[in-house]
């Protein structure tokens, strides 16, 4: 990325998100291409309404990896060296 002014800029979702059969992810761009999308993928492309910025989404993932690695911690999963 550039200079620090990318990190204000909004960010909008283009194409649409399409389910297979089999239950997988696919986002579609507006040229009809088709890729494969993982969960993670998914809740960042979804999150990109126009309002958020790179800086939301980097605080956002934060505070959902915090939540993940702390739960495994807690059931035994991890270990988180002081």
């Amino acid at each position: 990325m550039g200079g620090g002014g990318e990190k204000m800029k909004k960010i909008t979702r283009r194409g649409r998100l399409e389910k297979t059969e089999a239950g997988n992810h696919l986002l579609v761009n507006e040229k009809g291409q088709t890729f494969k999308a993982s969960e993670m993928s998914v809740s960042i492309w979804d999150k990109c309404d126009g309002t958020v910025t790179f800086e939301d989404l980097a605080n956002d993932m934060r505070k959902e990896i915090n939540l993940i690695v702390r739960g495994m911690e807690k059931s035994g999963l991890l270990e988180i060296a002081e």
